[in-house]
């Protein structure tokens, strides 16, 4: 296959980091072994010694895992939402975000369910989930989403990774043989034939489309963990909306923490520019607002009904103790103003 401009100048970039493993890599390696070895040892004190060394009890049921994963899975949503928006939209700015963004999806995905895992006290009851589903209950909806958005996500990533497998494949590269034919194999006969270009174009357009509605859906159904429950505070019919805004909100701002650090790891400040810092920036301040609108309307319609369970819900907020929600709220709203309105003055009216 020949290579375009682009395409040599990219793989000259990428040579020795697909070539052998360096330094810095090693050591990467080593330091998050060590932090999976940690996690063994503390996984081992929980199964051992049961949730309570979690801080969990049971009056607190749900603690850090719950937040962990609804957080990789908003990120994994937003991921794609992103991603197809930018690829459905063709603008030329989206290019190089578009795959960190893909890339998002699925380790996101492949994440929050390990939360999930840790959060189950018996382990051994674990498959009881697949072999005595309740239909009726959000949590097997859920686990049915997941299950589908992931297969979902891996064909939309691949899809869009298969250029690159033929471009390993026909590169002359100091790599083993059996990694060669590894990508021969995940390249697929792919030799960027005008045909092979336009098929390949129609399925990456069809994959954009099912991801964002099915990323919403995902979404959603998430939500009605809480929305369906009769807790004050989550029985709320905005919790759908709520969560997708929310997720492409911290999403967002995900996304920029990790084009900061591919442009200084990798070198990429041609591909990962200032503009595309500053053009996130106005996507975050547009959520932000959308964030900020559904929290007030959700707290607002509450303290007006003046229900009983719910006027506890906000009482709560104006305990003293409840500092970290109000420090939270309006640092988490305001956190957009530093990537696009400062900068507006230099970048305003810049493709």
């Amino acid at each position: 296959m020949e290579l375009t401009t682009y395409q040599q100048e990219a793989l000259d970039r990428q040579k020795p980091s697909l070539e052998k493993f360096g330094k810095k890599t090693w050591a990467w390696t080593i330091f998050y072994v060590l932090w999976i070895v940690v996690g063994g040892y503390a996984l081992y004190l929980q199964i051992s010694k049961g949730h309570g060394v979690t801080g969990m009890r049971d009056n607190v049921v749900w603690g850090l895992f719950i937040v962990n994963f609804i957080f990789f899975i908003g990120l994994s949503y937003a991921g794609a939402i992103i991603a197809g928006l930018l690829h459905l939209s063709k603008v030329p700015w989206g290019k190089p975000i578009i795959r960190l963004a893909q890339m998002m999806t699925i380790i996101s995905v492949i994440v929050g369910p390990i939360f999930i895992l840790l959060c189950v006290g018996r382990f051994d009851r674990i498959y009881h989930l697949f072999l005595y589903p309740r239909l009726q209950s959000p949590m097997t909806w859920d686990v049915l989403a997941i299950m589908t958005y992931f297969v979902g996500s891996i064909l939309f990533l691949y899809l869009a990774l298969l250029r690159d497998f033929a471009v390993y494949r026909d590169a002359k590269l100091g790599i083993p043989k059996w990694k060669q034919k590894l990508y021969g194999f995940f390249a697929n006969g792919y030799r960027g034939t005008a045909s092979q270009k336009r098929h390949l174009l129609l399925s990456e357009n069809l994959m954009a489309i099912i991801m964002i509605p099915l990323s919403i859906i995902v979404s959603s159904i998430l939500s009605w963990i809480f929305g369906m429950t009769l807790r004050p505070g989550w029985h709320s019919t905005i919790f759908g909306p709520y969560f997708v805004l929310g997720a492409l909100y911290s999403g967002c701002g995900v996304l920029i923490c990790a084009m900061w650090m591919y442009r200084r790891t990798h070198k990429l400040e041609n591909y990962f520019t200032e503009k595309h810092f500053v053009y996130l920036g106005y996507v975050m301040m547009v959520l932000a607002a959308g964030y900020g609108y559904f929290t007030f309307s959700e707290y607002f319609t509450s303290w007006f009904g003046s229900e009983k369970w719910d006027n506890e819900v906000i009482n709560k907020l104006f305990n003293p103790k409840e500092y970290g929600w109000w420090t939270l709220s309006p640092t988490s709203l305001a956190s957009w103003s530093r990537l696009s309105l400062l900068p507006s003055v230099n970048y305003a009216g810049q493709t």
